[in-house]
């Protein structure tokens, strides 16, 4: 039993190590979803950088924001898989981000 909690513990370090403010594109998605979906992961976490200003040297207006949130409600809201995927994003995006 006991090494079966330290086992857990360590899986779940590693969990959230990997859960930390990125600043560049992740190569694949974050959880284990279809293959199929794998690049549009990598596109939603693209359109999250741009959201939070670090894809683009530019500050982007509100209704550029708007245009990013109505992209991402476009490609997640029929894919739980990819609803997943974004929910894992934005937490890393946002766990022990300074400017959040």
């Amino acid at each position: 039993m006991l090494r079966s909690i330290s086992h857990i513990k360590l899986h779940l370090s590693l969990i959230y190590a990997s859960l930390y403010l990125l600043q560049d594109l992740i190569p694949t998605s974050l959880l284990k979803i279809s293959s199929d979906l794998v690049s549009r992961s990598i596109k939603l976490f693209h359109v999250i950088l741009k959201y939070m200003g670090i894809d683009s040297p530019a500050i982007i207006s509100l209704e550029e924001r708007i245009e990013l949130v109505a992209k991402l409600y476009k490609h997640t809201l029929k894919r739980s898989e990819l609803r997943d995927e974004l929910f894992a994003q934005i937490s890393k995006q946002t766990r022990n981000n300074p400017d959040r």
